[in-house]
């Protein structure tokens, strides 16, 4: 049982941190693009805030997607098995 909650918690932060980076990284690419293309045409730039939600959504489907497999080994015993068998 905690080793399932360790393995959750490690995926939820991982998708978390990737999140965050994530919409840092694209939302300065979004502002560098900006200023790039201003010159050529005036518009108004905004926080682009439907795409950053769905990157924090796409991240935490992927960190859930990500801990199926190890959960499933751990409750499938095949780790037990394989450690047993090394003894």
């Amino acid at each position: 049982g905690n080793v399932r909650k360790m393995v959750a918690m490690e995926s939820i932060l991982h998708g978390a941190a990737a999140a965050l980076i994530g919409s840092l990284a694209g939302t300065a690419l979004s502002w560098f693009l900006y200023n790039s293309m201003i010159s050529i045409r005036e518009f108004p730039w905004a926080l682009p805030w439907q795409q950053i939600l769905i990157a924090v959504g796409a991240a935490a489907l992927v960190a859930m997607i990500s801990a199926l497999v190890p959960l499933r080994r751990i409750n499938s015993g095949v780790i037990m098995e394989g450690i047993r068998g090394e003894e």
